[in-house]
């Protein structure tokens, strides 16, 4: 919680500067931006070297076949286009600034997060089951 609201706290004070809405609009969308292509790039990693959990037509809820690939080639190269766009002059603010957030994220995770972080959990197939089912149900409704 108190992560959440510090970083929209800073988000609201940073803005209030003019100077620094673009850079932070700028930052927001390449995140955005990147946000996206991880999970692409590591579902595209995996298939090309059949290892590592991947979406493929057994497990997805719907494939592009053959271009599937291509399509993830095409999006990850347009992320780094649109990355490279966006911290070019005159934005080269938002590019000290980014390599400034994520040198901080990259100390704090090899001084601290990292001893700290124990990954996500397995759940057992009981407990999926359970959660999947009273998603599913529809809330019952009481008579008065």
């Amino acid at each position: 919680m108190w992560a959440i609201v510090v970083t929209s706290v800073l988000a609201v004070a940073i803005c209030c500067y003019s100077a620094a809405y673009f850079v932070v609009t700028s930052i927001s969308t390449i995140t955005l931006y990147l946000a996206y292509a991880l999970p692409v790039y590591l579902n595209w990693r995996n298939r090309r070297r059949g290892t590592g959990e991947h979406a493929g037509s057994g497990n997805a809820p719907w494939t592009l076949g053959r271009w599937g690939a291509i399509v993830n080639l095409v999006a990850l190269v347009w992320v780094g286009v649109i990355t490279i766009l966006f911290v070019l002059p005159p934005n080269e603010l938002v590019l000290w600034t980014m390599l400034l957030v994520a040198a901080g994220l990259l100390l704090y995770w090899r001084l601290d997060a990292r001893r700290r972080f124990a990954g996500p959990t397995p759940a057992d197939e009981a407990e999926l089951r359970r959660i999947e089912a009273a998603i599913q149900s529809p809330p019952t409704s009481r008579r008065r």
